[in-house]
């Protein structure tokens, strides 16, 4: 699992996207810039560089970008990027296809239950998967032809696109 972050420090005139091993611990790739606003630009350029084949890349929702997915496909990798309202049309149709799991019996919901300690408190996530069911509009924005899975977790949706 690929893991791409950006850091930016309060006042500081040059920021970083790193490609981190989760698996390992290592860092594959940095890439230095300078002013805001050119994040997805830099996530693009790392991504050009790495062997993403059969890697599955995690992104936030900033990154839910046609142009990032494809790259990623391009790769042959996974994406699992953060949908908020950055991505409205996106964000509404997943949540339509929830509602029928919301209306769905408790046995018969899919999902990873996960308890957390730290920062003195507790914390349960919950992500629940439904298989995908992309109207013609979406999948024309992107290469693959399918998205395989959605998971919900606290109002933020994250999406498993695999490509073909």
């Amino acid at each position: 699992m690929i893991s791409i972050e950006y850091k930016a420090r309060t006042g500081e005139i040059l920021n970083a996207v790193t490609a981190f091993d989760v698996d390992n611990g290592i860092s594959f790739s940095t890439e230095i810039g300078a002013g805001k606003g050119q994040e997805i630009q830099m996530v693009l350029n790392v991504l050009k560089i790495l062997n993403l084949k059969e890697c599955i890349v995690t992104l936030d929702a900033l990154h839910c970008q046609t142009e990032t997915v494809n790259e990623i496909f391009k790769g042959k990798g996974i994406a699992l990027i953060q949908v908020k309202g950055n991505q409205r049309k996106l964000f509404e149709a997943i949540d339509r296809e929830f509602q029928t799991l919301w209306n769905t019996d408790e046995s018969e919901k899919h999902a990873l239950i996960q308890n957390d300690r730290g920062h003195g408190r507790i914390e349960q996530r919950t992500a629940y998967v439904i298989d995908a069911k992309i109207n013609k509009n979406l999948k024309e924005k992107l290469t693959a032809s399918e998205a395989i899975q959605y998971t919900r977790e606290h109002c933020v949706l994250n999406i498993h696109f695999i490509g073909v």
